[in-house]
Parts: structure tokens; C-alpha cells; sequence
């Protein structure tokens, strides 16, 4: 019979002999199975125990008769946690402590009853640091992982119309303690992104170092092998509260390497998160890897910028100089006229590279925009 109180069995007793009460009804009243319920019936009747017997004996006696072979603690045999915690943690192992249970009842290395397994493997775990491990130091609090929960619930109802409305969930985590905030909301706009934020910090009481947002809209605007644009109104928050924002995936580089001590927070703070992956290089790769890194940037600007040199040579050549300039041109002169305008535009580009280093991607990225708008409409009327 499972070992439960002795202040149960008396309450059993009690429902049973003054109540005449079923067994369903006995285990749905103090909370225990029918099975148990059953089993102490049954010692009753062996030992010829009512509620008004039983009233006579102690709390040791009544033990004594209802577990008279239960087994002192000293005597129990119980196995080696170290090695039930290795099975069950090992890599690609599907077993539980049930399964391990099971395993050392059968082969002899246990017999304590499953409850008390259970119980003391729990104690093990509780106060053995042993298999305790972490890669990296983190710190509790720093992190603040955030999202919108995928699923919504109809669980508002307007006051006014009793109908029910949808619910949008905002939910962030402490990391390393997984400490949760929830918050309903009505919409999942950028002034209900922004106002949970405010009552998550009062919440947790303070701030962390670096918020991990999600991608979504209300966070990240964009992002591309270049840059990460966060939402305007959400780095302004940033700004005001002096934390770094790292959208997820590259936020997990970042906060690694600020965990390991390889990036000053500061930098990502100021800088943003495009400096994660230049950092990650030039600390932790060794010098030849960088230049091989290095090498492939380099490569893959140069093969666009010198297909857009040769495009627009060739354009100003064929399209202007000798439609407009000199129709006679042979192709010769159109040659010449290309490379001309060619090593100008290179020129051009090299000295504005120079002196606007900090607006060097947002120009090329306009441009691309604007080529490709530009060729729509001829497009469009060469179709139709």
C-alpha cells in the first residue's frame, strides 16, 4: 500500500464508518486514489479497526499496523545518482526518470518504493553543483528576451456589449531565470509595443543591459547582410532607457561575446549590431581567417561595383553620346567615351566613399532602390 499520513487514514475511516461514504466519493475528498482509499479499507477490516477503534491507538501504533514492513531509511538500497543522471542527460537519450526507475527496480539496484525514488532523486539533484555547468558566465537580469505570442485569445469582453474581443499577448523573460511577464493586449501596434514594455520594467522593478526583441514589426523595420534598421520610435525607447537593442540570431552572437568579455557593451550600444560580426573576427580568428574573410567582402563589392561601372559606361556610350552627342561615332569612339565616364564615375564614388564613410550603405541601398524603380515603368510599356 502507498505510504501516505496518518492524519489520512483516520480521515478515511472517519468518511467511511460515520458517513458511509463511497470510495470515489472518500479519494475525491482527501485527495488520493481510489486504489489507496481501498487498500486502507482493507486493513481495516483485517485488523476489525472502526473510527471509534482507531481513535484508541497513537500515530506510531497505527503506523506499525498499517506499514508493518516498511523499511527504516538507513536500510533502504538506492542506486548511484551520478549514473541515473548521466542516462537520463546523455545525447539523444529518451529516458525519464520513470524509465531509470523501472530499470533499477528490476536489476536489483533499489528497493524503495517509486514515490520515494523519486523524492531522493530530486534531494540529489537539489544539492549536487557536480553537473551543474554553464559555458558562459551570464549574469542575472542582463538580458531581456521579448515577443508577441504567435497564438490569441478571445478572452476580453467589452463591458458595453458583453461581446468578447481578441487578445494580442506581449510576453518578456529575464534571462537565466526565465522570470516571465504577460500582458494582454488589444492590438499589436507599436504604442501597445512600447507601453508594455514600460510596465514590464515596472514590473521586474529595474532594467536590464540588452533587450533581445523578436523580429517583428513593432522592433525591427528591416534587416539585410548589411545592416539591422530597428523601428525609429523603439531606438528612440532604447535611447531613453540606455540599453542596447539585439534583434535574435545575431543578438545571440552579440550577447555571447559580451557574456565571454570579447565586446564592451558600450560598443553595441553606440555602434549598433553591425559591429558584432567585425568584432567576432578580429578577436577571436586568427589572422589568416580575417584576411580570407576580409578578402570575400571585398570580392563581392568589387563584383558589383564593377558590373554598375560597366552598366552606366555603357548607357552614357550607347544610349547618349551616340544618340544625342555625336550620332556618326563609331564603336571605337563610343570605347573610348565608356571607359571616360567610366574612371569619372569611379572617381566620383571613391572621393564621396571618402568623406561619408558613415552613409556609404544607405546610399548604395537607395541607389539599387531607385535602379530598380527607374527600370519598372519602361518595363511595364515594353510589355503592353
Amino acid at each position: 500500500m502507498r505510504s501516505i499520513s496518518i492524519m489520512l487514514i483516520k480521515e478515511i475511516v472517519r468518511l467511511k464508518y460515520q458517513f458511509n461514504q463511497s470510495v470515489r466519493a472518500i479519494a475525491d475528498s482527501v485527495g488520493c486514489s481510489k486504489s489507496t482509499v481501498a487498500n486502507v479499507l482493507e486493513s481495516c477490516k483485517t485488523h476489525q479497526f472502526d473510527y471509534e477503534s482507531i481513535k484508541q491507538h497513537n500515530d506510531e501504533e497505527l503506523h506499525q499496523i498499517f506499514y508493518p514492513s516498511e523499511k527504516v531509511e538507513s536500510d533502504m538500497i538506492l542506486p548511484d545518482w551520478e549514473k541515473v543522471d548521466d542516462e537520463i542527460n546523455a545525447r539523444g537519450s529518451r529516458k525519464n526518470i520513470k524509465f531509470l526507475y523501472s530499470k533499477c527496480f528490476f536489476n536489483g539496484e533499489t528497493d524503495a518504493s517509486r514515490s520515494y525514488f523519486y523524492q531522493k532523486y530530486r534531494e540529489w539533484k537539489e544539492t549536487s553543483n557536480g553537473y551543474i555547468y554553464s559555458p558562459i558566465d551570464r549574469k542575472p537580469g542582463q538580458n531581456l528576451y521579448i515577443d508577441w505570442v504567435g497564438p490569441t485569445v478571445d478572452c476580453v469582453r467589452n463591458p458595453d456589449t458583453g461581446n468578447l474581443r481578441t487578445a494580442y499577448f506581449f510576453i518578456t523573460t529575464l534571462g537565466l531565470s526565465s522570470y516571465p511577464f504577460c500582458l494582454a493586449c488589444e492590438h499589436m501596434s507599436q504604442s501597445y509595443w512600447n507601453e508594455a514594455h514600460i510596465k514590464a520594467l515596472k514590473w521586474y522593478g529595474g532594467i536590464s543591459e540588452c533587450w533581445v526583441p523578436d523580429n517583428t514589426k513593432t522592433a525591427v523595420i528591416s534587416r539585410n547582410c548589411y545592416d539591422i534598421k530597428l523601428n525609429r520610435l523603439y531606438r528612440e525607447m532604447g535611447r531613453f532607457y540606455d540599453v542596447a537593442i539585439i534583434p535574435t540570431i545575431l543578438g545571440i552572437i552579440t550577447l555571447a561575446l559580451v557574456n565571454m568579455g570579447k565586446i564592451d557593451s558600450g560598443i553595441i550600444m553606440q555602434g549598433g549590431a553591425r559591429y558584432t560580426l567585425p568584432h567576432l573576427a578580429m578577436n577571436t580568428m586568427p589572422a589568416v581567417v580575417i584576411g580570407i574573410l576580409f578578402a570575400g567582402i571585398i570580392s563581392a563589392t568589387m563584383s558589383s561595383a564593377d558590373s554598375d561601372l560597366l552598366g552606366a559606361g555603357s548607357i552614357f556610350g550607347n544610349e547618349v553620346y551616340k544618340v544625342y552627342i555625336n550620332k556618326d561615332a563609331d564603336n571605337k569612339q563610343v570605347m573610348k567615351v565608356t571607359k571616360l565616364v567610366m574612371a569619372i564615375i569611379g572617381l566620383l564614388a571613391y572621393l564621396f566613399a571618402l568623406f561619408n564613410t558613415g552613409s556609404i550603405i544607405k546610399v548604395l541601398m537607395f541607389a539599387f532602390s531607385l535602379r530598380a524603380a527607374g527600370a519598372f515603368f519602361p518595363y511595364i510599356i515594353g510589355l503592353y
